[in-house]
């Protein structure tokens, strides 16, 4: 079974989103020098904002993929 395989969750979306608001935290922080509560807010707004996009785009693509090989069975 390939990773693709697999349908998507909640846990990969949410340690997805950790990682990434967390790189954008450190971001703010070191290259355009905002304090970290000032960045900390904002990096929790983005993640809010990035575990379900995470999620459902996942989904979406994992939907598109299973349509696909149903298809190429189909012919088979």
């Amino acid at each position: 079974m390939q990773k693709g395989d697999a349908p998507p969750t909640w846990k990969g979306a949410t340690f997805r989103g950790l990682i990434a608001s967390g790189i954008f935290v450190v971001l703010l922080m070191v290259l355009f020098g905002r304090p970290l509560d000032t960045s900390l807010i904002i990096g929790i707004v983005m993640l809010i904002f990035y575990i379900p996009a995470g999620y459902y785009m996942d989904l979406f693509l994992w939907r598109r993929r299973e349509r696909q090989r149903i298809r190429a069975k189909s012919k088979n």
